[in-house]
């Protein structure tokens, strides 16, 4: 499992293919599913932890984040992950709850599951002394 990617060059790679014709919402949640630069990314929220724990951690897929991603706000989509967004009367996705799977936090079953998962790749690397 690699420990993580160039979030720039994901990003230039969605701003070059908007660049050359419009892109809808669904279609930059689309490119996280061909995203080949990471098999697995962790997310990490410091806001509302205090400075002496930890923060929450999660593993996911891109294809998971891309699901995700598209199911938010009842179906509409959005480019935003949210950890826990409850939608207000005026929003689309009104009465609903949006959040983060708990099944991604960051465990021994979840890092397990991931390296069993065909389409994650574990790479090791070597430290020069």
């Amino acid at each position: 499992m690699e420990a993580g990617a160039s979030l720039r060059a994901i990003w230039s790679k969605l701003q070059r293919e908007a660049a050359r014709k419009p892109i809808t919402m669904a279609a930059s949640i689309s490119g996280w599913k061909g995203i080949d630069l990471a098999p697995c990314f962790g997310l990490v929220q410091f806001a509302g932890v205090p400075s002496d724990l930890l923060p929450r951690l999660y593993l996911a897929t891109p294809k998971e984040m891309a699901q995700r991603m598209h199911e938010t706000a009842k179906g509409r989509g959005d480019t935003i992950l949210y950890e826990n967004q409850q939608w207000t009367a005026r929003a689309h996705g009104a009465g609903t709850v949006d959040k983060i799977p708990d099944d991604w936090r960051f465990t021994r079953e979840r890092v397990e599951e991931l390296i069993e998962n065909d389409d994650v790749s574990v790479t090791t690397s070597q430290t020069l002394t």
